[in-house]
Parts: structure tokens; sequence; C-alpha cells
């Protein structure tokens, strides 16, 4: 047998076990990722709608073409625009001189007072 040839087999063996090593690193990644953003309870409210009948749904939330919403949980106005297909959302902090809901309810934008950015705010740069 040529020693040459022997010597090369470890190596070929080796850059496969790199390569396994690789794709498995980028396996237990992936999953502490998704699981990380599972874990921090994180959920994106769902819209839908229906153009013919000129309806929006958002979290739940049934609406009728041209309806504002103005929600506590979460924190925010919901507008319909069910023939465009589209639900606005407008969150906090509310634009200046927002008209929203009541206040005794704690609907937007009075609720916005208590919504804490999970964004740290860097004035810096970066």
């Amino acid at each position: 047998m040529n020693p040459s040839a022997l010597s090369r087999e470890p190596e070929g063996n080796e850059a496969r076990g790199s390569e396994i090593r690789k794709r498995w690193m980028l396996v237990v990644m992936l999953a502490v990722i998704i699981s990380a953003n599972v874990s921090v309870g994180a959920r994106a409210p769902i819209a839908d709608f229906s153009p013919e009948c000129n309806v929006c749904k958002y979290d739940g939330n049934f609406m009728f073409e041209g309806d504002v919403l103005n929600l506590s949980e979460p924190c925010a106005q919901v507008a319909c625009s069910a023939s465009c297909s589209s639900v606005t959302v407008v969150g906090c902090p509310a634009p200046e001189g927002a008209q929203g809901g009541s206040k005794t309810e704690n609907e937007w934008p009075h609720c916005c007072s208590g919504v804490k950015s999970r964004i740290e705010c860097n004035t810096r740069g970066y």
C-alpha cells in the first residue's frame, strides 16, 4: 500500500468531520435562536381581510371597512381598509395630538404611558 495514500485518508476523514461539525453547529445555533424568540413570549397579531365582504380581522377583532379600533392590549390603534387588503396599526408612542379611545378603559393612546420599549435606545450612534 502506498504510504502517501494512507496519510491522505485521515485528512479526508478530518475534512468530512469538520464539515459535519460545522453543519451541526449551524443546526444548534438556529435552534437556540428560535427557542430564544419563542421564550420571550412575543407574539405578532395576525391580520386577515375579505375585500368581497369589506371585513378585516386583527388579533381576533372583526372590523368593517373604515372602522377604527382603539385597543388597550396590545396598546394600538387599528384601522380597517379591507378594499385595499390592509390593516393600519399605530402603536406607541402615539403621534402628537392623537385622538383615540377611552381614558377610563385605558385604550390607545392613553395606554402608551405604561408601554416600555424592549429596544434599548442608543442616541450616541453605533
